[in-house]
């Protein structure tokens, strides 16, 4: 029943295989208590999924005779239940240490972060979103590792080589490049586009084009070769030429 997991939500994923007795689903933060999917051949298939946020614990039954039943138990539910006490001193230890975590700061950014269209529609499982590239800016922060380069910033670490090897001027120096960052030219774009682009590049890496490529306000197309790099693309000229030809 989630629209934007088309065309595999978990009834579609039932409905497309065989074999399955039961199908817990824990993807699409959906709530199914029990429902019977028929799969491709035919066969009932017990689909249940807890919803999101722990609002509800899952409890699947197989009886004696084979029989599956599900059901989704509240915290009212389970009220009654007294913690271990050795389980209760491991998930406060855990939960204190993520919370330490998650309260570092590894990236900050002055625009707004959003995972929705102007219409509302969420995004983040169809296509690329800002709050996706800054979480993964900030993981290649912390993991000091820059895209998959080999030679997209080559200049950059020669330039830090010689004229501030310690990064001290960091902060400064990619503010500069960012007023020349292309990305802030693409919405001056009014041509439609085609933008080909090869996921394994290591001399144009896709987070910049994917940058450049959200910020396109004209009619605008996308074609991925995931397993190439910086080369030529098999097929690509004759769909530039076919582009061209449709203009």
């Amino acid at each position: 029943d989630d629209p934007s997991s088309q065309p595999w939500t978990s009834e579609e994923v039932i409905a497309n295989t065989t074999g399955l007795d039961a199908f817990i689903d824990g993807h699409s933060h959906s709530t199914v208590e029990m429902e019977e999917v028929a799969d491709k051949d035919g066969n009932p298939v017990v689909l249940t999924q807890t919803g999101s946020y722990l609002a509800s614990v899952g409890k699947l039954t197989i009886a004696a005779d084979g029989t599956i039943t599900t059901q989704l138990l509240s915290a009212e539910d389970l009220a009654d239940l007294t913690p271990d006490a050795d389980v209760k001193a491991i998930e406060d230890a855990w939960i204190t240490e993520i919370d330490t975590q998650l309260g570092e700061v590894i990236g900050h950014i002055s625009d707004t972060l959003d995972n929705y269209d102007a219409d509302g529609n969420r995004l983040v499982r169809k296509q690329e979103t800002n709050t996706g590239d800054f979480a993964a800016d900030a993981l290649y922060y912390l993991f000091d590792n820059m895209d998959l380069d080999v030679d997209a910033y080559a200049e950059l670490r020669e330039f830090f080589r010689r004229f501030d090897p310690r990064h001290q001027r960091e902060e400064a120096v990619f503010t500069r490049l960012g007023y020349l960052d292309v990305q802030h030219l693409a919405p001056r774009i009014r041509g439609e586009v085609l933008m080909t682009t090869a996921l394994m590049d290591t001399v144009c890496p896709p987070s910049t084009q994917f940058a450049a490529y959200n910020k396109i306000t004209a009619p605008k197309r996308m074609e991925i070769w995931p397993d190439f790099g910086h080369e030529a693309l098999p097929g690509a000229d004759d769909m530039v030429f076919q582009f061209l030809c449709g203009l």
